[in-house]
């Protein structure tokens, strides 16, 4: 675990990538998915299910964050939390965080006021409770946040009903489920509606959405894509000339997944992807952030990214040309890092579920500081060091 300490901070790295205007958009061949794991990725998951079955796998996932001790949800069998806000998710963190990077509040000038913005894949609510948060503490107003996600239909879908305070506070927050009720994104009426719905266009997009993936995580890559590009499509056309994108993607090995981020980068004047430090190492979230949206500039692009829906509604997936991907570089330095990183957090992560001891003697008070320095690094306000320790040891005295 001494590697997940010591690594520098994921804010302290981060790479922007300038995107040149394609003035001739490229050829694009539409191909049946094609499959390039990582087949150490894929053989260390397999050994989650295990610790799923025997209900471990949340804990030992925990445990390897060195952040986690910000926000650790009211796990009994974890020490309090750090920070005194209360989320409407874990996501709201991260959504502060990547503000933070992206340098939103700063993007528009000074003056920089009365921000709309434009949610999907949504509930409960984390990114847009941190929007209203952040912009308070920098003294601006949110003047509209629309929403749509999926109306829950069972217990697994994250909706609204842990968001009533906070939609009651902030009547500003709109939410929508489009013309059939369901707040389904892959219905293209619904995505129309939407638009529609939350016009005039924003200063910020995000798409937080995915889906359990225990049952195969093979599949994931694979299963999230349709996900992915009905977000793009509702979100840049959304998005005012100049504006911010935000983009949950998971793992990104298949050329299918990279030529579709390479298309939706050129959009952008410059752009990253970004693993927050409040997303866990052991899994395979990271977020595309684009900044300075190119607006009408780039319709042809949205026009191909839309044709890339309907052929991935039918099965058929995006491949461009190796040589006309620039950016390619980074995009395969980012995957290798990040994939090595979970490797090794995952192989941790079995090791201490075993030993919960050795956690608690050599890594509790190095995680602790960690995440203290993270509530610092973003002004979340915070219980003093001291106060948790002793919370802590009183709680769980055989450990000490």
């Amino acid at each position: 675990m001494e590697a997940y300490i010591q690594e520098k901070p994921p804010w302290k790295c981060v790479e922007w990538i300038k995107s040149s205007y394609w003035a001739t958009l490229p050829e694009i061949e539409y191909v049946e998915w094609i499959s390039d794991p990582n087949e150490s990725a894929v053989k260390i998951k397999e050994e989650i299910r295990e610790l799923d079955k025997e209900h471990k796998w949340e804990l030992a996932k925990k445990m390897v964050n060195p952040y986690e001790l910000v926000y650790t949800h009211d796990d009994d069998r974890l020490p309090p939390s750090l920070s005194l806000e209360y989320p409407l998710s874990r996501s709201f963190f991260k959504m502060i965080e990547i503000l933070n990077v992206s340098n939103f509040f700063d993007s528009f000038g000074k003056n920089f006021n009365n921000i709309r913005s434009v949610h999907v894949a949504e509930g409960p609510g984390g990114f847009i409770q941190a929007l209203h948060n952040r912009a308070e503490v920098k003294g601006k107003t949110v003047a509209n946040s629309f929403a749509m996600t999926l109306k829950p239909t069972n217990p697994h879908v994250p909706g609204w009903k842990k968001a009533t305070q906070f939609l009651q506070k902030y009547k500003q927050v709109k939410i929508h489920y489009g013309v059939d009720g369901t707040g389904d994104i892959y219905s293209c009426e619904n995505q129309e509606s939407f638009i529609h719905f939350s016009s005039p266009k924003a200063h910020i997009f995000t798409a937080d959405g995915g889906f359990d993936f225990s049952i195969d995580y093979s599949l994931q890559e694979q299963r999230v894509f349709h996900l992915l590009i009905c977000s793009i499509t509702v979100g840049l056309r959304s998005l005012i000339k100049g504006g911010q994108f935000v983009l949950k993607l998971f793992d990104c090995t298949s050329p299918n997944t990279k030529s579709l981020v390479l298309i939706l980068s050129r959009c952008f004047g410059d752009w990253t992807l970004y693993k927050p430090a409040m997303t866990r190492p052991c899994n395979s979230e990271r977020y595309f952030i684009g900044r300075d949206f190119r607006g009408n500039s780039a319709d042809p692009i949205v026009k191909s990214l839309l044709e890339i829906q309907q052929q991935s509604a039918n099965g058929k997936y995006p491949v461009l040309k190796p040589e006309l991907l620039s950016e390619i570089k980074f995009l395969e330095r980012h995957i290798e890092s990040t994939t090595s990183l979970q490797i090794g957090a995952i192989k941790l992560a079995i090791s201490l579920i075993k030993n919960q001891d050795e956690w608690w003697k050599l890594w509790y008070m190095k995680c602790l500081k960690k995440s203290l320095s993270w509530c610092e690094m973003f002004k979340v306000s915070y219980i003093t060091e001291n106060s948790h320790i002793s919370t802590t040891r009183s709680r769980f005295a055989a450990y000490f």
